[in-house]
């Protein structure tokens, strides 16, 4: 809606199903590397094209995850569902709400652990970096462990611990 030159995108979404595939490996973080050409060929100038800038739309976006949304990927089999509000421009877009676990297993040094609470948070600032509470047990004989991620995506903690019923 709005005028050209300052278009809102508006729209209520529900996602009924959904898959999200993690990759096996993260890539490398690219290095820009700055190359000085010494005693080199001299390349001809690039010609001068205008470019028209982009006008950022706002945004206005419900998306309701009702689920499954499925998370599969690097041991983790999850399914979650949730709210999110999407806001700000298609610049400089804001992500507020929960995504929570419904059921899920992770698998770590070949052992099982069950979803036992998760939650991601996006607390609607312009870093799009969701806070983790997610938490999997596993439980053999008279001892349970836990895996524990805390923190933010960007840099999450990680903590195993165990306790024995008597």
């Amino acid at each position: 809606t709005g005028p050209v030159a300052a278009p809102k995108v508006v729209a209520p979404l529900i996602i009924d199903r959904a898959e999200i595939n993690l990759p096996s490996s993260l890539p490398p973080s690219v290095v820009v590397l700055k190359v000085t050409d010494v005693n080199g060929p001299r390349a001809a100038p690039l010609p001068h094209t205008a470019t028209t800038p982009s006008v950022p739309a706002v945004l206005d976006i419900t998306l309701g995850l009702k689920g499954p949304v499925l998370v599969q990927g690097q041991g983790l089999d999850s399914q979650w569902s949730g709210r999110l509000k999407i806001t700000g421009t298609t610049v400089a877009p804001k992500i507020a709400g929960t995504l929570t676990a419904n059921r899920g297993s992770y698998t770590l040094l070949g052992k099982s652990f069950r979803l036992t609470r998760g939650t991601i948070t996006f607390d609607g600032s312009a870093k799009l970096d969701p806070a983790l509470d997610i938490v999997a047990e596993a439980s053999a004989s008279d001892i349970t462990a836990q895996v524990v991620i805390t923190g933010y995506a960007s840099a999450p903690t990680i903590s195993l611990s165990s306790t024995r019923s008597e």
